[in-house]
């Protein structure tokens, strides 16, 4: 699928590599590392924009910038760091006032569905709605079940469709346990916006397993985003995450790998996470070219998704 700006085309499917100060050093960083890297998606925080970056100045109109020349930027509510942070500060009318400073070209709706209400269940993504106009809104869905997420979706399709014209995101850790549950919940939301939607992108957030995104992609979902770009190392050859520390065992020539001499690679983290988004671009491009020849399926068999574990997703 493809959403099309004045200038730019994105296509999907498509990983964005998310920053978070949640048990995060110097979260600032690796902001930088991918706005100097030129990568052309970034996910941030709102949270995180009014706590870190929004003071200084220079890194700020950085980030604003980075939607032009044909790159994109993506906004979170801050819902994450509010609730692993157990942050009551951070509410509405400060998700509201940061977000409208912020240039960018998609931004969420503020987390956590009232689940004890059923008239105003969905106030806070209506709410959240129109606060950039010019920006693409992606609502988020939660339940407290897979069963509830699923029905809250469905509901909110059929009545209060206008604001989830093009998106609609749910968390990885809300769509079940197992991987074939995952799965299936996604297959699940999928037929609904076949039936009730508007052929909405799905975003996942939080997912960056390599394998997860590509079993999700068969199922329905076009975008993702994580924070593993810098926790861990990706291994696309088999699909996986590895620890950090875990790169030498690779022996990747990635352009990553074999340009480890450039003076800006030089702090300890940075050949590791610049290895990493060129694994992402590798398996997006990847994804693309299987799902274009219709392919996608052979290719997890090939990669060992047993054809159990599809029937499964299937069923």
């Amino acid at each position: 699928m493809t959403i099309r700006f004045p200038t730019k085309t994105l296509s999907t499917p498509a990983y964005f590599p998310s920053v978070s100060s949640f048990a995060t050093d110097q979260v600032d960083n690796y902001v930088k590392f991918l706005i100097k890297l030129g990568h052309r998606y970034l996910l941030i925080s709102a949270y995180d924009y009014f706590h870190y970056f929004e003071s200084k100045t220079n890194l700020a109109n950085k980030i604003n910038h980075h939607s032009a020349s044909g790159r994109f930027l993506f906004v979170d509510s801050g819902g994450y760091e509010q609730r692993w942070n157990d942050d009551p500060g951070w509410n509405f009318d400060l998700y509201k006032k940061t977000v409208s400073k912020i240039n960018a070209d998609f931004y969420c709706s503020l987390d956590h569905i009232d689940i004890a209400s059923d008239s105003n269940r969905f106030k806070k993504i209506i709410d959240s709605y129109a606060i950039l106009r010019d920006s693409q809104f992606v609502p988020i869905f939660d339940g407290n079940s897979t069963q509830n997420l699923i029905q809250n979706i469905k509901d909110f399709l059929i009545n209060w469709q206008q604001y989830a014209l093009r998106f609609i995101g749910v968390r990885e850790r809300d769509l079940g346990t197992t991987i074939s549950e995952k799965a299936s919940t996604i297959c699940k939301i999928r037929k609904i916006i076949d039936e009730h939607g508007n052929d909405q992108m799905l975003h996942i957030l939080g997912c960056g397993h390599p394998l997860n995104m590509a079993v999700f992609c068969y199922c329905g979902a076009d975008i993702f985003d994580s924070r593993d770009w810098y926790l861990k190392t990706v291994d696309i050859n088999n699909l996986s995450l590895r620890d950090f520390s875990h790169l030498e065992l690779l022996n990747c020539k990635c352009k990553a790998c074999i340009s480890s001499k450039k003076i800006w690679l030089k702090k300890p983290y940075a050949v590791t996470v610049y290895h990493n988004i060129t694994a992402y671009i590798r398996l997006i491009n990847l994804l693309q070219k299987y799902i274009k020849s219709n392919k996608l399926h052979q290719f997890l068999l090939k990669k060992d998704v047993s054809r159990e574990l599809i029937s499964k997703i299937s069923g």
